[in-house]
């Protein structure tokens, strides 16, 4: 940041959701738009930034850029940026929607200017004046990918703990530079926006596998000719998360995905599952599937009408599948119909990956009683 940082104090910015998250602080920043290719990189001082901690990725708006004498043109394929000194900057295209983006990263350049278009410092450099190709670790970006894409704090966390192994596994040199050094992962910056948390989290996890689990759909999601809903289930004792991907939402449909489900859960556990929680959807609430449970000798439970926090763990598990399952597409440049195969990989990775909430134990392992 350039000069002194002011409060934002009542400052609240709309986001695509249509809620309002408050900004803290305001302050002059020097940021590398980053366009097509390193030689569209451009180092520009924005003005009246202001600091939204809640927001995930950086918003640049083209009025502003307008004011500072950028030229933004809005074409038919593609969409450009020209800056004042004439250096014309390609968006990059988010391929499963087709929408233009600018990727925005903290400058730690010295000596930058109002607008700079002398890119070779950008392209050459990092932040600590380390040459750039130096820091650029492809086992960290196969293991970033391999993962579904997980956060580097999560992937530093594992390598602490020993957990990836072998001769591509990531140090935590490489992967530290992109905790400290402002590098980013283009698919994760488009893909991860989460909403607001769920504030209404359960004061204390159930004590054994089967004994509570949360369930909810998402969807409906488009391109694959068999499949339209996601119904997620997560055990609450051990976090472990099925992924079943349906034609539709029927009570029909939904009862006889529950029945297989539940029938090879009880063969390993060994017992029957003890309550549900839902929310109130109307096949939720169908007379079919409450008879199901009452012969099975299952509790069903129901949130109160829109009230979708209160069945937090399974709308938590929902953002973190879809977060998971776009990005594998996007930095795969598969076409969006292969989403039942990535989400399903995402429940995959998710069960046999160390989980914060478990403290650090592995939910796959904790369900079976084995090692993954």
């Amino acid at each position: 940041m350039r000069g002194t940082t002011r409060s934002a104090a009542g400052v609240m910015v709309r986001v695509a959701d249509g809620k309002s998250v408050p900004a803290t602080h305001v302050a002059d920043v020097s940021a590398v738009l980053r366009g097509q290719d390193r030689a569209q990189h451009c180092v520009a001082l924005l003005h009246n930034v202001l600091l939204v901690p809640s927001l995930d990725a950086n918003l640049l708006s083209t009025h502003q850029l307008a004011r500072q004498g950028f030229i933004t043109i809005i074409l038919r394929h593609s969409t450009v940026l020209v800056s004042p000194s004439g250096l014309v900057i390609q968006a990059q295209i988010d391929p499963s929607t087709r929408a233009a983006y600018f990727l925005i990263q903290p400058n730690h350049f010295q000596g930058s200017e109002e607008v700079h278009a002398n890119t070779a410092s950008v392209s050459q450099k990092s932040g600590d004046g380390v040459p750039d190709k130096a820091i650029v670790d492809p086992r960290a970006e196969l293991w970033h990918r391999r993962t579904g894409h997980a956060g580097w704090a999560k992937l530093k966390k594992w390598v602490e703990l020993g957990l990836l192994v072998g001769k591509d596994a990531p140090t935590m040199a490489s992967i530290g530079h992109y905790l400290k050094g402002g590098r980013v992962c283009d698919v994760c910056v488009t893909a991860n926006q989460k909403h607001a948390p769920y504030p209404d989290r359960a004061p204390s996890r159930a004590d054994t596998p089967g004994k509570l689990v949360h369930c909810d759909y998402m969807g409906p999601f488009t391109g694959h000719p068999s499949f339209a809903w996601i119904l997620t289930l997560v055990d609450d004792c051990t976090r472990k998360t099925w992924a079943f991907c349906l034609p539709d939402r029927s009570a029909e449909t939904l009862t006889a995905t529950l029945d297989a489900w539940a029938q090879q859960v009880e063969v390993t556990i060994i017992q029957p599952v003890v309550t549900m929680k839902t929310d109130n959807g109307k096949e939720f609430v169908s007379d079919e599937l409450q008879a199901w449970a009452k012969e099975r000798g299952t509790t069903w439970t129901w949130t109160a009408p829109y009230s979708s926090s209160q069945n937090g763990v399974a709308e938590r598990r929902n953002g973190l599948l879809e977060e998971r399952m776009r990005a594998m597409l996007r930095g795969a440049r598969l076409p969006f119909g292969f989403w039942p195969y990535a989400v399903q990989y995402a429940a995959y990775v998710i069960n046999r990956t160390p989980s914060t909430t478990l403290e650090g134990r592995i939910p796959q392992a904790l369900w079976s009683g084995k090692p993954v």
